[in-house]
């Protein structure tokens, strides 16, 4: 029942014309930069507090240098210094688990590294594979590397010394193993991918979900999709309900899993949505959201988010990611005057109006407060969220211990709502600072 009063109070009370999005930062992640210089291979992840952390190459002329970069303290901080390479960068791939951060990177065309930075320096897991931009880069649950590498088809492990040759396919059309979310991997540990079978009959493609257990393959027996061309990109929403994505006759189309077949989602027209860039993510409230280009829109009736407020010109939407503190994120390409290409991340916020809440799921004591609020029903690793009452989002944060929280020490005094996110739902009450 509290799960229930608070989503309907934060249901009535969200407005969509309240949306807005707002630097993470500033323009840009890397300011300043030699305007015949470019950006690329950006990605973007999180720690499990919510700090946002990307990787990018930078190229001026024939050189190209590799970077992970987080946001602390209010500013992009780089973590440990560039990235080794061997030759010319093409591709960085960013993953990051229990707070450990991974980086595979192509140099030289051909060789595949895979770097993990132990908080100190970035140090190379194993030998270089040899492959190209056609791969993926994932890391399972239990925290084991995989590469899947589309160049020799075959799936690596790495086993804490070396990397592992799993298995290898024989496959006439190669599996889409291309990056850019290619391979999902769901709660069981079982990661998700694209095949395509050519039916040498109708001369069309099949395209199927195969899954890879960590040691075997088994496809899903129903195909999503045939015709001519093949998959993209997959992903889980929140009920982790499985949802591909494909083109078909200049139209992108979603379906989800059932259990037992396919079901259709989503047409999206070349000309109403654009056919290329085309990218998609899950709301915390499952709400399904595209982007296309440097635009973002709800897919159930395409009614258009906010503009991206950006200072130069907006190139396009690289990534599109449900954070941890359940805020949607973006990174995007941008021109800023005068500058070379570069690229920012910003955050969509949600204002809130705050009403009258008759029924509170949260006890905040002391109340009102000035620094540090008891809250029996918090734990850490929560999600906290601070709304104005006159609606501006103030700070959303994870926990870091149960039942205690400090407030942020620049709050001014006046009425809030706090609300907490937890794996079983949400909670939220009204707290009153007086300093």
């Amino acid at each position: 029942m509290r799960t229930l009063l608070c989503s309907l109070f934060l249901l009535v009370t969200v407005g969509l014309s309240a949306q807005s999005w707002s630097y993470v930062g500033s323009c840009c992640i890397e300011s300043g930069v030699d305007a015949l210089s470019s950006a690329g291979s950006e990605d973007l992840d999180f720690l499990s507090d919510a700090t946002p952390v990307v990787s990018f190459f930078r190229q001026t002329g024939g050189s190209t240098t590799g970077k992970v970069m987080q946001y602390t303290g209010g500013s992009w901080n780089q973590v440990g210094s560039d990235l080794p390479a061997g030759g010319t960068i093409s591709y960085i791939d960013l993953e990051v688990f229990e707070d450990e951060i991974y980086v595979a990177m192509v140099t030289g065309a051909t060789q595949l590294c895979v770097y993990h930075f132990d908080g100190a320096a970035w140090s190379q897991l194993g030998d270089c594979i040899t492959g190209n931009m056609a791969h993926e880069f994932i890391i399972d649950n239990n925290g084991t590397p995989y590469v899947f590498n589309t160049l020799n088809q075959t799936i690596y492990a790495f086993d804490g010394t070396e990397w592992v040759a799993e298995i290898t396919l024989t496959e006439t059309v190669s599996p889409s193993w291309t990056g850019d979310e290619s391979i999902v991997i769901n709660a069981d540990n079982e990661m998700y991918y694209i095949q395509s079978v050519l039916n040498m009959v109708t001369f069309t493609f099949e395209n199927y979900i195969h899954v890879f257990n960590g040691t075997t393959i088994t496809p899903l027996p129903e195909v999503f999709f045939t015709g001519l061309g093949t998959g993209g990109k997959l992903a889980f929403n929140n009920t982790g309900q499985l949802h591909a994505q494909y083109v078909s006759n200049n139209t992108n189309k979603i379906v989800q899993y059932t259990g037992s077949g396919w079901e259709h989602v989503l047409d999206t027209l070349n000309a109403t949505n654009g056919l290329f860039q085309f990218k998609y993510a899950f709301d915390s409230s499952n709400k399904l959201i595209l982007s296309v280009f440097a635009n973002a829109y709800y897919a159930n009736d395409f009614s258009a988010l906010p503009a991206l407020s950006t200072e130069g010109l907006a190139i396009g939407i690289n990534n599109i990611v449900l954070g941890p503190d359940n805020n949607i994120y973006v990174s995007i390409g941008e021109l800023p005057a005068g500058e070379g290409s570069n690229f920012s991340v910003m955050k969509l916020s949600q204002p809130v109006n705050i009403q009258q809440l008759e029924s509170p799921t949260l006890h905040i004591y002391p109340n009102p407060a000035h620094d540090v609020v008891a809250i029996p029903e918090l734990q850490s690793g929560d999600v906290i969220s601070i709304y104005h009452v006159n609606g501006q989002h103030i700070i959303t944060e994870v926990a870091s211990q149960n039942k205690q929280y400090h407030l942020p020490t620049q709050l001014p005094d006046g009425t809030y709502l706090i609300k907490v996110d937890t794996n079983n739902g949400f909670n939220c009450g009204i707290l009153t600072v007086a300093k």
